[in-house]
């Protein structure tokens, strides 16, 4: 396992390399004045892939220049994330397993400022635009509630560690580890101590992906306090980019009873309002709304290797940018 973690590291480092990561100025580009920081650029390329006939270098800084233009309009109707949502999303993602399994390798700061504040911004514009379109929003709002209450409801969940390996001997290895050592000890010395797995992972009874259901279905045969048997599925699958597992174990830490959704619990409140937000915004708003600015956007790239970039928005302004 240790050989394709290391052989899936140089194709990372290549990438960077070819992506114009192997020098380090301190920002890649200013968008309306703002800059995006290089180290911001090189984190979101280990985990991103361009798209389909563009340079990953390339994909990447556009999707960070859309990001800065969502928020900067945010700012600018004043609807830019409060702390309060922040730090409330921020919670939720690093207690996912998929979403720690995403960020592997960004810093906390990294997370909240590529993924969770643009996220947040883009929510707060769509909300914002609903509730301008909907006179009566608390009395509809409710409606939409209550017309949909299930579809809102928390599943039973589960808090676990959890091991994924390619062979099974190295889960066996784990199960004879936990005779002798914690949890979290077996984790880190089977998965690795920087890995996203020493941290707990929230698994949802109905909400898991069709090829992972044996492994819920395992976790929710065990107690709290408990590991559960080796679970083996019919074929490997992709579990991250660096990790195709076939055999896991997971330790539960915590049962979660389901819960039946209360408008009045501000985490669920949220929710409906997206949903009920959503179905009163068009669709392409956001699309539309970025098209407006990138027709004025200025923006200055610094590395010749991504000067093309520069030069796409140029040619779609009407307005001549002075660099």
């Amino acid at each position: 396992m240790l050989r394709k973690v290391a052989s899936a590291t140089v194709v990372v480092v290549a990438l960077l390399v070819l992506a114009g990561c192997s020098t380090a100025p301190r920002d890649v580009a200013t968008v309306n004045g703002e800059p995006i920081s290089f180290l911001d650029y090189c984190a979101l390329l280990q985990i991103q892939r361009g798209s389909q006939g563009m340079p990953i270098g390339e994909a990447v800084l556009h999707d960070l220049i859309r990001q800065k233009l969502i928020v900067q309009e945010a700012k600018r109707l004043k609807v830019y994330p409060t702390s309060e949502q922040i730090v409330s999303e921020m919670q939720a993602a690093l207690a996912s397993g998929a979403a720690v399994t995403a960020f592997r390798g960004l810093t906390e700061v990294q997370i909240r400022d590529l993924f969770i504040i643009p996220e947040l911004a883009y929510r707060n514009l769509i909300l914002r635009q609903a509730k301008l379109a909907v006179k009566n929003w608390g009395q509809e709002l409710r409606q939409f509630f209550e017309t949909n209450r299930r579809q809102f409801d928390l599943p039973e969940r589960a808090r676990v560690l959890l091991i994924a390996v390619p062979d099974e001997k190295d889960a066996q290895d784990a199960l004879q580890l936990s005779r002798s050592q914690s949890p979290e000890a077996v984790v880190s010395t089977v998965m690795g101590p920087d890995s996203p797995f020493t941290r707990p992972m929230l698994i949802a009874r109905d909400g898991t992906a069709p090829q992972l259901r044996p492994v819920a279905e395992a976790v929710f045969k065990t107690p709290a306090g408990s590991w559960t048997p080796i679970v083996r599925l019919d074929r490997p699958v992709n579990f991250t980019q660096t990790i195709r597992a076939q055999f896991f174990l997971a330790y539960v830490l915590e049962r979660l009873p389901s819960v039946t959704a209360d408008l009045a619990n501000p985490e669920t409140r949220s929710q409906v309002e997206m949903a009920f937000a959503s179905t009163k915004v068009p669709r392409n708003y956001i699309d539309e709304m970025l098209q407006r600015k990138l027709r004025n956007v200025e923006v200055h790239v610094i590395p010749e290797s991504l000067k093309s970039v520069e030069m796409a928005y140029v040619s779609q302004s009407p307005v001549p940018h002075q660099h």
